[in-house]
């Protein structure tokens, strides 16, 4: 097989084909180095208010989708129920959710962000805008504008992927 530097090397990763090439490792680096610095900046600043990452992700995730099942959240987030289930309890002793029995079936409740929850979130949202204002000052509106539309296009991708997976995992998790 003869090497062609324009076509990416590929190497089998379960049942696919991945590029392994610079650009993908390149890619991979930058992003954890950016989730690395986002962690930090949000620790460093106090970004949170109180709230974990995970309670965060679980507030927004209610704000988009509406009342769910606890069940449901953890299939959307992508990650196991009692994960959901720890976040949820401290999220209701804050009253940032109300859990009510599901008028469908009386054995499964329903979570649902309450307004205090959803001014918490509102106040998260504007310190992260603030901070992030101050990291890109200097940046024109062009940039920012291609910058959001590359990040917005990695997180697509990556969640569509992460939610086929987390999907997949919970399915075989009930069938054991």
């Amino acid at each position: 097989m003869v090497n062609d530097p324009g076509v990416p090397r590929a190497v089998a990763v379960g049942a696919h084909n991945v590029p392994c090439d610079d650009s993908v490792s390149e890619l991979a680096i930058h992003l954890f180095a950016v989730a690395r610095t986002l962690r930090s900046v949000m620790h460093r600043n106090a970004v949170n208010g109180g709230l974990r990452r995970g309670d965060a992700a679980l507030l927004r995730a209610l704000v988009d989708l509406g009342a769910m099942r606890p069940s449901q959240l953890a299939t959307h987030l992508g990650i196991g129920a009692s994960a959901v289930s720890r976040h949820l309890a401290l999220l209701t002793e804050a009253e940032l959710v109300s859990r009510d029995r599901d008028p469908d079936d009386r054995r499964a409740e329903i979570v649902e962000i309450t307004d205090e929850g959803r001014a918490r979130l509102v106040e998260l949202k504007q310190t992260y805008i603030a901070l992030m204002r101050d990291y890109f000052g200097d940046w024109d509106q062009i940039q920012m504008r291609e910058a959001a539309q590359t990040l917005k296009h990695i997180a697509d991708a990556m969640t569509t992927k992460n939610m086929g997976d987390a999907t997949a995992a919970l399915r075989n998790e009930e069938e054991r």
